[in-house]
């Protein structure tokens, strides 16, 4: 059974219900939507419109993986939904809050509290150990370095869950590139974020362990219900999502 690629065009759970005798089902609160979403950037006075008019709806518990061509738009968009961008234009709603009314600190806080991040290169920091790292969101939100035996346990829990339990003393240097990328999704977990985002999680990783990264996401949203959104180039890592989103030239295509 093959995916389904959505297009600006998409079926409402309304229309669900009415075309299987159901009746109406009710349409559950989406934890981000996206309004008339446009991206722009200026070189020497030219514009380059990267994103064009985007109207997306994610759902709570949904794993989402946006994918197309170099180029086409994938990774400014995971950028505005994990507010590290703002658009040009066009709204943005996180849980029912408008990201256009927030000032920038207000913006931060949602983004540690509520956003997980999964980067490509896992933008571990080299002169802590992997225990350190999971624990940096809570370093970050609390504005010092001081720890609870209780967040420790947190931390060791989560390393545990990926498999990472008895390299948590280990720095950066001392694991393999898979092993990085799982220390980096433990760390996206430990805020226990509502949203979980990931920028070509597999793109610095070969094949084998590219399917294993791909299956602790899968296993991440399925059992602890977060949101996921993956951005890939590779349509056969796609084929574990609920839902696909194929972008070209900034636009939502069939």
């Amino acid at each position: 059974m093959s995916k389904k690629v959505i297009s600006n065009e998409q079926l409402s759970f309304d229309d669900i219900g009415g075309a299987t005798g159901l009746g109406p089902v009710m349409r559950p609160s989406p934890i981000i939507t996206v309004k008339n979403l446009n991206k722009s950037y200026y070189n020497s006075g030219q514009e380059l419109r990267v994103l064009k008019g985007l109207d997306l709806e994610f759902q709570p518990g949904e794993f989402i993986a946006i994918i197309g061509p170099s180029g086409a738009g994938k990774s400014t968009l995971l950028h505005i939904l994990g507010l590290l961008d703002q658009p040009s234009n066009g709204e943005l709603i996180f849980a029912g809050t408008n990201t256009k009314l927030l000032n920038d600190r207000e913006r931060a806080g949602l983004r540690n509290e509520k956003i997980g991040f999964i980067f490509q290169f896992y933008h571990l920091l080299p002169e802590f150990t992997m225990l350190e790292n999971v624990l940096m969101p809570q370093f970050i939100s609390q504005n010092n370095f001081r720890l609870l035996a209780t967040d420790r346990d947190k931390a060791s829990a989560i390393l545990g869950q990926v498999g990472l339990a008895e390299r948590m003393g280990h720095f950066p240097n001392q694991l393999s590139g898979g092993e990085q990328q799982r220390v980096a999704i433990a760390r996206s977990l430990f805020n226990d974020p509502g949203v979980i985002l990931a920028d070509e999680p597999t793109g610095n990783l070969d094949y084998k362990t590219s399917l294993e990264i791909i299956n602790i996401l899968h296993k991440i949203n399925k059992i602890n219900g977060k949101t996921l959104v993956m951005v890939t180039h590779n349509e056969e890592y796609s084929k574990k999502a609920d839902r696909i989103i194929k972008l070209k030239d900034g636009r939502i295509v069939q």
